[in-house]
This record gives C-alpha cells, sequence and structure tokens, in this order.
C-alpha cells in the first residue's frame, strides 16, 4: 500500500481518497478533483480536531448506543 501505483489503484477501485499525498497524481480526476474528499488548503485552518473523551465517558457512549441499538 506504501507503493504509490497500488495506493493509487486501491482508492479509484473504492471511490474514496487516501493519505499517500505523492499518489495523488495517479488518483482518477473526478476523486481527486472532488472538494470534499480532499480539502483545499484554504479550508484545512477552519477545520478543528476532535479530542478523545476520557475512557468512562467512551464506555457510557458506547453502552448507551448499544440499548439503543438493540431495544433495550
Amino acid at each position: 500500500m506504501m507503493r504509490l501505483e497500488v495506493i493509487a489503484k486501491a482508492s479509484n477501485a473504492i471511490g474514496y481518497p487516501n493519505a499517500n499525498k505523492d499518489a495523488t497524481p495517479l488518483v482518477d480526476a473526478s476523486i481527486r478533483d472532488n472538494p470534499n474528499m480532499y480539502v483545499s488548503q484554504d479550508v484545512l485552518p477552519s477545520l478543528i480536531v476532535l479530542k478523545s473523551l476520557p475512557q468512562g465517558v467512551e464506555r457510557m457512549c458506547i453502552r448507551t448506543w448499544s440499548a439503543i441499538r438493540t431495544g433495550m
């Protein structure tokens, strides 16, 4: 997957971008030029990174979601 041709072929097959910037020119234009997949440099500063929640909160969220899914 680290070879440019391999990751580009995988991206083309699944229609999803990859993080290998050197492979970007090898990705189909319909994927490569889609601003929803490859965010432009002027948009990057406005994005935020979510921080991990404490383990207890994560457990509570998982248990709550599992209860909702199973109807309990």
